[in-house]
């Protein structure tokens, strides 16, 4: 059976998931990145609030979470993306 991808808003059962794909994407930062930035990991609050609001969307593999783009609003119309990170 092939594997199946998929992108979708963040769903409130997937977002416990995403601080370790945070962390796993992290490691393969390390020896470029400082240590602040390697074991930094996003509030899980942040991430529901994230998702409340349409800002957080999920890559999954097979109905399992992979990947995440997390998008700051930086004012009215100006969105960023804050975190792109991906197992």
């Amino acid at each position: 059976m092939d594997a199946r991808y998929s992108i979708i808003a963040g769903r409130p059962r997937g977002v416990r998931a995403l601080a370790a794909i945070e962390h796993a994407a992290a490691t393969l930062l390390d020896g470029h990145a400082p240590d602040s930035v390697l074991n930094e990991t996003t509030d899980e609050s942040e991430f529901f609030e994230a998702q409340a609001q349409g800002r957080l969307w999920v890559a999954l593999l097979d109905d399992v979470p992979v990947g995440f783009a997390l998008v700051e609003m930086l004012g009215n119309g100006l969105p960023h993306l804050e975190e792109l990170d991906v197992v």
